[in-house]
């Protein structure tokens, strides 16, 4: 069975007093990262796991941190293959190209 990698994107609406505190409590979570929070309140996270079960329980317990007013999935890829993604001989998928970054 091939190794899964699933990476998600959540918005997290706080009380902005909360911010700060409610950033520290989320980074704290495996696999977290806060990378963004607007003075709004506005908070991008990204969540990385090896399993779909840990992205809905870091969901759950961003909810539910005291200062949160919402939290919601907003993206969630999975990967079948990460190990040959990494390999450096590896090859794209047939009509995939490289992605590049653009400046916006």
């Amino acid at each position: 069975m091939a190794e899964e990698f699933h990476v998600a994107s959540l918005l997290v609406y706080v009380r902005p007093a909360e911010a700060d505190r409610v950033a520290a409590a989320v980074q704290q979570l495996s696999g977290t990262e806060v990378h963004a929070t607007s003075p709004e309140g506005k908070m991008i996270v990204t969540v990385e796991s090896g399993d779909e079960q840990a992205i809905n329980d870091c969901l759950t317990a961003i909810q539910t941190q005291p200062g949160v007013v919402s939290a919601a999935l907003i993206y969630h890829e999975v990967d079948q293959s990460p190990a040959a993604a990494c390999q450096p001989d590896a090859e794209p998928a047939q009509g995939h190209e490289p992605s590049q970054e653009r400046a916006s």
